[in-house]
């Protein structure tokens, strides 16, 4: 079963709130940082132990891959971005899995999209 503890949804409402506050202060490592926080905490608290795993792994790489477009992302897209989290993390504090699902295919598709790949 999902981790869905009140301790378990705010470390991820803190990761995303740290990732919207460090966008405003323009301190795209710790933005980076907070991303990369929010998106391994959903993944570990998932009951498939192989997604942690895979996700934990290449990590390292996906912070370095995150952290070069973001001085070129427009601001429009990064409220989306940042919307967009808060919409999965206001689905899984309703233990609505279906949804919280949608909306990271969103988030995933936006994200690939702004990143010239079509999804």
């Amino acid at each position: 079963m999902y981790d869905r503890t009140a301790e378990a949804i705010a470390g991820l409402s803190a990761a995303a709130d740290g990732f919207a506050g460090a966008w405003q202060r323009g301190d795209l490592v710790a933005h980076v940082a907070a991303d990369l926080a929010l998106h391994h905490g959903i993944a570990d608290a998932c009951p498939n132990r192989v997604l942690a795993s895979v996700y934990g792994n290449p990590k390292r790489l996906l912070s370095e891959t995150q952290r070069q477009p973001i001085p070129n992302t427009d601001p429009r897209r990064m409220r989306q971005s940042i919307g967009e989290h808060r919409a999965i993390m206001a689905a899984l504090a309703r233990h609505d899995a279906l949804a919280a699902c949608r909306h990271m295919q969103d988030h995933i598709r936006k994200t690939a999209r702004c990143a010239g790949h079509a999804v």
